[in-house]
């Protein structure tokens, strides 16, 4: 199994983490992508960073190798960017986009118009949207205040009810 190591080099990183705090003022969120993912996080980042290599075969117009680095930035914010710094392009993440596209993902499967040919439809929840707030965007719009409400009375993060809101809610800040 390739690793991170294997596939970018240290400086690859570093051109990263320069160009979002310099240009940006963000911060690369620390995901550890150095062996068997334990994470959805470690997960998606591998597979996004062994996707990109596929381009590496190709060249650049000025022959150099044509290379992508990929990683998550702390950020709440549903937001990307893309910019090429000494030769390497970087695709940024915002830690806010990818919960929210992870939100959105697990309110689709929970509908039972969503595949209905595959599995048992009548087992789906079929949940309407939370708060009236449109699916991917809960937790950034409603959750936080709901932990800090939950918080305040004691709440403890490993409820089984709200575990996976507190799950979502680990890089945020209160």
């Amino acid at each position: 199994m390739e690793t991170d190591a294997v596939l970018y080099s240290p400086q690859d990183r570093l051109t990263f983490r320069r160009y979002a705090r310099k240009k940006l003022k963000l911060f690369e969120l620390e995901v550890d992508t150095s062996g068997t993912p334990t994470t959805v996080h470690e997960a998606s980042l591998l597979d996004a960073k062994r996707y990109f290599t596929f381009a590496f075969q190709n060249s650049r117009p000025n022959g150099s190798q044509f290379r992508v680095y990929p990683a998550f930035v702390e950020s709440q914010t549903s937001n990307a960017f893309a910019a090429e710094s000494s030769g390497l392009h970087l695709c940024g993440v915002h830690i806010g986009l990818a919960e929210a596209c992870h939100e959105f993902a697990l309110y689709c499967f929970s509908q039972s118009a969503l595949f209905p040919n595959i599995g048992d439809p009548g087992g789906e929840a079929s949940p309407d949207c939370l708060d009236g707030v449109p699916p991917g965007f809960w937790i950034a719009q409603v959750g936080r205040s709901w932990i800090k409400k939950q918080s305040s009375r004691g709440f403890r993060r490993y409820d089984p009810k709200t575990w996976n809101v507190s799950r979502q809610l680990r890089c945020s800040q209160f």
